[in-house]
């Protein structure tokens, strides 16, 4: 579980809207999930397998880089911070108040150096490892390196935004032209860039990329041409599925790197002035078509595909209308599982039959019951967000619902049974750490689901409290509170010298109090607490003295 918060340095407002990194470079994973809240708060599940590094993100703004510590936060660390997010004894991360910083924007030309006329559609791309005050230790141990993209529009102009207040590297391509590499100090905001023909551009390379099914890949892929004399490599860059290149004659080899792998690699011989036509195939392998039903309006799902040996084969996060597709799935059986933020799971097994088999796959969140109600504040002193409701048949959170200002509340999609149900001071998006801090306002009491049902729920603390006399002889005693139904003492407090005492969040329910000191006759009472407090006075009498036997 991950959690913190989203804010611009500058004005120290929320950013509702962001993007979330985790990867690892050891371990090859990566992912990415888009985040949405009005008061910048995130909240998300994600596998704690080979977490190294994670980037947070917003359109105008400079990227964040932290890293995450697998070791406990202990006594020397700070547990809260946005640069280096240690493991909390609860099993989570807090990454803490991130503050975003506005990003400069880049603007500028790409001329011809010759002629010195605008080079239209030539591609910038700017790069850099990610800044940090952990001054790049851990964007250089990881790898972790950002990148922008634009194009320039026909008179050669372009724009690049959010760039950090570091000197960047930017690379330009443009057909025809040699690759153009300039480095921008951090206080430039203009770059003007003179691009040279490559002499002999009459001699092209061009094709298209597409998958097994004969589908363009119309998203960005790297083409790559190796020079077979020299035996020397050469990107073109980005390309949208089609390519078209100047290049020298010569004899290459060429290849397409996408999201589903690397594409045949195809030979061409060139001679001076002529255009060859390549045609690069990508194995698409199978595609899962899947659906999660059920997800509540603030639930999140990571989904995750299994293969039979227990290794990840894909993963990723569900939109929130919990629709996802899932490439580049092999031959062979699978289990696909879906976690929410709440916890709640769901899984289903499905084979991919063929290599272009296309599967569809519905995981379903939702039981067929619901649990609805009031909350009543009482004097908890304290505004009640959120409900929670646990089953008997597991300790981690099973649903939870908002609290509107009304103070009425629902919780959909429940199976039927046993329920452990509280009300909370804490925002849903969080209910799940606080939960595990056992920081609750209302007392836990049991509720049976069956279709559905409604309850009140009495937020803020019970106790029974009162005075037991004479004083003088009432320090020590043993008070012991009972539950009615079964004899089960709940808790067991002893007699101050005040002779006053108080017992705190006593559940809703009827409960028998008893008091007993040595020397004096037991005290017994049966009390139904149905409200906040209930008061209880008590004198104890003193047992009577057996005479001497005659």
């Amino acid at each position: 579980q991950l959690y913190g918060s989203v804010f611009a340095t500058e004005t120290g407002e929320p950013i509702e809207e962001f993007i979330l990194v985790t990867g690892s470079r050891s371990c090859g994973l990566r992912s990415e999930s888009t985040h949405t809240d009005p008061n910048g708060d995130l909240s998300t599940v994600v596998d704690s397998k080979c977490l190294e590094y994670f980037t947070v993100s917003a359109p105008g703004y400079v990227t964040h880089l932290g890293q995450f510590e697998l070791k406990a936060a202990g006594p020397d660390r700070n547990a809260v911070s946005t640069e280096v997010a240690y493991l909390l004894p609860s099993g989570e991360y807090n990454l803490g108040d991130i503050g975003l910083e506005r990003g400069r924007t880049l603007t500028g030309h790409v001329f011809d150096a010759d002629n010195h006329l605008p080079i239209g559609n030539a591609s910038l791309q700017w790069t850099t490892t990610l800044p940090s005050r952990l001054a790049n230790k851990a964007a250089m141990r990881f790898g972790v390196t950002h990148w922008e993209y634009a194009k320039t529009n026909t008179e050669g102009e372009f724009s690049l935004g959010a760039l950090p207040n570091v000197p960047v590297d930017v690379e330009v391509l443009a057909n025809g032209y040699f690759a153009t590499s300039v480095r921008v100090d951090k206080a430039e905001n203009v770059l003007v860039v003179y691009m040279q023909q490559k002499r002999l551009s009459t001699t092209r390379i061009r094709g298209r990329v597409e998958t097994n099914l004969g589908e363009l890949v119309n998203e960005r892929v790297s083409i790559t041409v190796i020079d077979l004399a020299e035996g020397s490599g050469c990107g073109y860059g980005f390309s949208d599925g089609e390519f078209d290149h100047a290049i020298l004659p010569g004899r290459y080899e060429v290849y397409a790197q996408t999201r589903f792998g690397n594409s045949n690699k195809e030979i061409v011989e060139l001679a001076e002035g002529e255009t060859t036509d390549v045609l690069l195939v990508v194995d698409r392998k199978g595609r899962v078509n899947a659906e999660i039903d059920g997800l509540g309006d603030l639930e999140e799902a990571s989904v995750v595909v299994w293969d039979l040996k227990g290794r990840r084969v894909s993963d990723q996060f569900a939109p929130k209308d919990g629709t996802f597709v899932l490439e580049g799935v092999p031959v062979g059986t699978y289990k696909l599982t879906a976690t929410t933020n709440t916890r709640r799971e769901a899984a289903k097994a499905f084979k991919i039959r063929k290599i272009d088999d296309d599967v569809t796959v519905a995981l379903s969140l939702a039981g067929s019951s619901r649990l609805s109600g009031r909350v009543l504040h009482g004097n908890s002193g304290s505004t009640m967000k959120s409900v929670l409701a646990i089953p008997e048949s597991r300790t981690s959170v099973a649903a939870w619902g908002h609290v509107y200002e009304d103070g009425t509340f629902e919780i959909s999609n429940l199976d039927n049974g046993n329920y452990s149900v509280s009300a909370l001071p804490i925002d849903p998006k969080y209910i799940d750490h606080e939960v595990r801090k056992r920081q609750r306002v209302s007392t836990e009491f049991d509720v049976t689901v069956s279709g559905d049902t409604e309850i009140d729920i009495l937020a803020g603390p019970r106790r029974i409290f009162g005075r037991v006399g004479p004083v003088v002889h009432a320090e020590g005693a043993k008070i012991t509170l009972s539950r009615s139904s079964d004899g089960k003492p709940i808790k067991t407090i002893h007699m101050k010298e005040s002779g006053r005492f108080s017992i705190e969040k006593v559940p809703q329910g009827e409960y028998s109090v008893s008091i007993q000191q040595e020397g004096f006759v037991p005290f017994s009472k049966t009390l139904t607490i149905s409200d906040l407090d209930r008061r209880l006075s008590a004198r104890l009498k003193r047992a009577s003295v057996p005479g001497p036997s005659s």
